[in-house]
């Protein structure tokens, strides 16, 4: 156990220095990778519900991106009250000079690693996912 969790951290520790090196907050990738992803009627609610961050962390940092010009903000025409987060243009090139270093090293990372490695990790990954849910629910 005491591996993994090192194997984790070294990971962990490697984004956090990275977003320190661009100036944003670790915990900002997992907000723009929502964006980047997001479907239609994406919502304040919708990157807290996914990313799992208080409202107050997400309202700040989707209203640094509204002054910067990276996204927009419509309001929803079924809740008046939540308002649409749209990546502008700029928004989209700023994303994906953010993520796209990371995602490039990912990809990097998975290709050195063969098949039969790549697939050995899922399982394990998924197989300790579901029993750590089951663990921490019973």
């Amino acid at each position: 156990m005491e591996g993994f969790r090192r194997s984790m951290r070294i990971v962990e520790d490697s984004m956090e220095k990275y977003a320190k090196m661009l100036g944003i907050g670790y915990l900002n990738f997992f907000i723009l990778e929502v964006l980047e992803e997001a479907p239609e009627n994406c919502t304040q609610k919708l990157i807290c519900e996914r990313t799992h961050l208080p409202k107050q962390s997400v309202y700040l940092f989707v209203k640094s991106l509204w002054e910067q010009g990276y996204v927009e903000l419509r309001e929803l025409p079924t809740d008046r009250r939540n308002k649409e987060v749209i990546l502008t243009e700029s928004g989209q090139q700023y994303v994906e000079a953010i993520l796209g270093k990371m995602k490039h090293a990912e990809q990097v990372a998975w290709s050195i690693l063969t098949t039969k490695q790549q697939e050995i990790v899922v399982e394990a990954t998924q197989a300790f996912a579901e029993a750590f849910q089951e663990a921490l629910e019973s």
